[in-house]
């Protein structure tokens, strides 16, 4: 199990994914479907972050499956989000956390909420 602040910091990295969701509205266009979907798995994920958040094997596998989700989105979207979705599809495959070093996982803990931020900035700013 994590300790507290590990904890805390994956429900964060989890908060942060939907507001950065539910603040935005979907263009127009080809995507607008994609975008929707996207924000949609954003509202799930935070709800099974927030449940998994104490317990590294499960989040990790989320963070895989969530990956391998937005990935598929990916395929169908067009241009500049399909882009931006393979980068952020990237980002949640990469985010595992390695429980048995608190101070690597903290650390990688702080990357992967960057790096989601930086993800969803850039998918945000295409479907609004």
């Amino acid at each position: 199990m994590f300790r507290t602040p590990l904890r805390r910091g994956l429900a964060a990295a989890a908060a942060c994914i939907a507001l950065s969701g539910s603040a935005s509205a979907c263009g127009g266009g080809g995507n607008a479907e994609v975008c929707t979907e996207t924000f949609k798995l954003y509202e799930d994920y935070t709800t099974q972050a927030q449940s998994a958040a104490g317990d590294a094997a499960s989040m990790n596998k989320l963070n895989a499956d969530i990956g391998a989700k937005v990935k598929e989105l990916a395929g169908k979207a067009e241009g500049d989000l399909a882009t931006a979705l393979n980068g952020m599809a990237d980002t949640f495959t990469n985010a595992q956390i390695d429980p048995s070093d608190k101070d690597a996982a903290l650390a990688e803990l702080q990357e992967v909420r960057t790096n989601m931020k930086t993800a969803l900035d850039k998918v945000n700013a295409i479907c609004t």
